[in-house]
């Protein structure tokens, strides 16, 4: 995101320099005929990306009176949860950390 605002903002300078640059130096006097020469010049940018970048925190609870069942549940949908959330973004999303704690 960072990059691209950089590169927004580079973009916009450089289109204000060359637009203002080339109208000082085209507002030349024609002494020949005693006329004021003008180029305009005018420009439209836009700049679209795709968001590259999500953080996800999600926490499973289960209860149940025996510990070791409430684990072993927990375990089953943490991963069902787990699991929705790669089908949901895509095969072309990279999991860096799907830990649990």
């Amino acid at each position: 995101m960072r990059k691209m605002r950089k590169i927004l903002v580079l973009s916009l300078s450089a289109l204000l320099f060359f637009t203002f640059a080339s109208e000082s130096s085209a507002q030349q006097k024609d002494v020949s005929n005693n006329r004021l020469t003008t180029v305009t010049v005018s420009g439209d940018a836009r700049v679209t990306a795709e968001p590259d970048t999500a953080i996800v925190s999600i926490s499973v609870v289960t209860q149940n009176r025996n510990a070791v069942a409430a684990q072993q549940q927990n375990a089953v949908q943490t991963t069902a949860v787990i699991n929705a959330l790669k089908r949901a973004a895509g095969s072309g999303a990279e999991s860096k950390r799907a830990a649990t704690r």
